[in-house]
């Protein structure tokens, strides 16, 4: 059974919860089974443990956010020194691009508003660490920018944020509040060649202040390099963006599983066998 904090409303358009709600159940049937917990993890559930926040990216669904993130726990496999949580947040699609910068701004408000979930909620566990696909990368930066304690281990794959923001002022509090980040990135990401760079315009004209001029983090990894920062840069063309967690259709099969591992050992803290 996978818990999960869910941001989202339950009508249509994208809304955000103020105080996301804890679900529990099965996310690898159609449709998922969950239940509802309150607006806290059980305590005896995290106490003493490492608590890891797993996100999606744009273009999103909750169904498929429970399919995607439930897959993702099993494929981690980790100990039961770790409890995995889903963030399901509203980064869905509307109009292709064009609605790209109000989804960036969701994923920075959901990302504070967990960072307020762990400061206010989370005293009992042991540590806390994050892990994200594409915009969620936004989500969790932002949190970890935010927390009143730093993130043992923040892997982000395919990350849709600018190369520079882990040293300008956009994210080097994250890092500096993070024990490490870990950076998964390929230049065989064609949303993040073509398509990122539309939207992060539109996002720099009507939201934040980042550079438009930049490549993604997810794309050639993180530009100038930084402490605290590991670099895995995946190598040729064979990684697409929807490459790297499981896909939210249950009955399409999972790839190599090869970013899931790298997950898995940043977590873990062992040497990567990939890329």
């Amino acid at each position: 059974m996978t818990l999960f904090l869910d941001f989202r409303t339950d009508g249509a358009g994208g809304g955000i919860l103020d105080e996301p709600r804890v679900l529990e159940g099965n996310g690898l049937v159609d449709p998922p089974e969950l239940r509802y917990l309150g607006q806290t993890l059980p305590a005896a559930r995290i106490a003493g443990r490492e608590v890891v926040f797993a996100t999606h990216g744009f273009n999103v669904s909750r169904r498929e956010g429970v399919h995607a993130l439930a897959r993702l726990e099993r494929d981690l496999n980790l100990p039961p020194a770790f409890v995995f949580v889903g963030v399901l947040w509203p980064g869905d699609w509307w109009i292709p691009v064009v609605n790209y910068p109000a989804e960036a701004g969701d994923a920075v408000q959901c990302g504070r508003l967990l960072a307020k979930f762990v400061n206010t909620s989370l005293s009992l566990a042991g540590e806390v660490s994050l892990v994200s696909h594409s915009l969620g990368g936004r989500l969790v930066l932002e949190t970890v920018k935010h927390l009143s304690r730093p993130a043992r281990e923040v892997c982000v794959l395919a990350a849709a944020v600018d190369d520079d923001c882990l040293t300008g002022p956009q994210y080097d509090a994250a890092r500096q509040n993070a024990k490490r980040i870990s950076v998964l990135a390929s230049r065989g990401d064609l949303v993040l060649r073509i398509a990122y760079p539309a939207g992060d315009f539109l996002s720099d004209v009507f939201y934040d202040d980042d550079d438009p001029a930049r490549k993604a983090l997810g794309y050639h990894g993180p530009r100038p390099r930084a402490e605290h920062v590991l670099h895995a840069q995946i190598p040729g063309h064979e990684y697409g963006h929807g490459n790297y967690f499981p896909p939210s259709d249950l009955n399409k099969p999972n790839g190599t599983q090869k970013p899931e591992a790298f997950v898995s050992e940043a977590l873990l803290g062992v040497p990567h066998g990939w890329p």
